[in-house]
């Protein structure tokens, strides 16, 4: 048996000890590892079994099962969100009890408030498969939801993965309204997936966010009961946040800790970066029109002086350049990408720094020179 094989049942064991697989779930994802399947791959990068209410398409997309919650990673930013609302059978498995109305393991957990969505994100994060996975909960804000949400669509609903666009008229391809819900709410994982591998994000249950005021918080994206003008992506209510219904729910977003760590470095790197390179202009504009055309008079005596020159201006702009990459990069959240710019950045800039001391060194070997010809001229 490979050691690959081995360290999947490995995990496949941990996960059934947790508590996070049944006996039933761990023995039919064995037999799936013992003929050549695969789980998804967590955030530490061992194989570990998707979750049970996630259909298995959502591996095709950046997908991790950290600590018993699948999560997919979210383009354009630092962010992961839960590929479904949280169900009831991962609220019984973090708190006591169920609020729900309507009892199912895969259904999404509902009847609970913005509170009681910060009691279980408190639990979850202190399981030790959580700590260990280096992943911190909490609630999205609802401005991530939306974008998490619209998956790259302009128009009022998602993009699915093809790259269609859902409007009214397929609404019900992705979410369970008002339309065809039969006034209850479903199972998750039943419709498709937006772009991003989200399931549900329109209708089912409204999902709590972060944003608010203290007493106000926000949920979006409508529920099993709503009409079509409330399933959009940026169809938000204001409720209070004890405010419990039977189709209010959350979704889980995170970050890794560690990769907020290095993409924080980074950020103070390329600051630093930025405050030494930045103003090149500046470095270069008081220097200006004057300083190259003394430049070209000195360079017709002496030719050295135009490899300085050109050497000064080339630098200055390629540390320009490299700068505007790594901000780019920062921007994007593309963290290797950044670390990239910002080493070439330095790069640039300390070559552009000795080519101001070589040019300043041959300026002045220039003009002494000069002032050494003109006196032998005058005697």
């Amino acid at each position: 048996m490979q050691s690959s094989t081995i360290s999947q049942l490995r995990e496949l064991k941990e996960l059934l000890d947790e508590g996070i697989l049944t006996q039933e779930e761990f023995d039919a994802q064995k037999a799936k590892i013992l003929v050549g399947g695969e789980g998804v791959t967590n955030a530490g990068g061992d194989a570990r079994a998707p979750a049970r209410s996630v259909p298995s398409t959502v591996a095709s997309v950046t997908a991790f099962n950290c600590g018993g919650v699948t999560m997919v990673t979210i383009p354009g930013t630092r962010m992961m969100m839960g590929a479904t609302p949280v169900t009831q059978g991962l609220w019984e498995k973090v708190m006591d009890g169920n609020p729900s109305a309507r009892k199912g393991a895969d259904l999404p957990v509902e009847n609970v408030s913005w509170d009681d969505c910060q009691k279980f994100i408190e639990a979850l994060n202190a399981r030790p498969k959580v700590i260990e996975s280096d992943v911190k909960y909490r609630l999205p804000t609802s401005d991530e939801w939306e974008h998490a949400c619209r998956a790259g669509a302009t128009g009022d609903f998602c993009r699915l993965a093809d790259g269609t666009e859902i409007n009214q008229n397929t609404l019900e391809d992705v979410a369970w309204y008002n339309g065809d819900s039969n006034d209850t709410t479903h199972p998750v994982g039943q419709k498709k997936p937006n772009a991003f591998g989200l399931y549900d994000m329109l209708g089912n249950v409204w999902e709590w966010t972060a944003s608010g005021d203290d007493s106000f918080k926000h949920y979006c994206g409508g529920a099993y009961n709503s009409p079509i003008r409330l399933c959009t992506a940026a169809s938000t209510q204001k409720k209070f946040h004890d405010y419990r219904d039977s189709n209010c729910s959350f979704r889980l977003a995170a970050e890794r800790e560690r990769m907020e760590k290095d993409f924080d470095n980074a950020v103070e790197i390329g600051e630093e970066i930025t405050r030494q390179v930045a103003d090149l202009g500046d470095a270069v504009t008081p220097i200006g029109f004057e300083l190259i055309i003394a430049n070209m008079l000195i360079a017709c005596f002496f030719p050295a002086v135009w490899v300085a020159v050109v050497l000064f201006y080339v630098t200055a702009i390629g540390a320009g350049v490299k700068r505007h990459g790594a901000r780019k990069a920062l921007k994007a959240h593309d963290l290797p990408a950044a670390k990239v710019a910002i080493a070439s950045a330095k790069g640039w800039h300390a070559a552009f720094v000795l080519t101001q001391i070589a040019m300043g060194v041959i300026e002045m070997w220039a003009i002494l020179h000069a002032i050494d010809a003109f006196k032998n001229g005058m005697s």
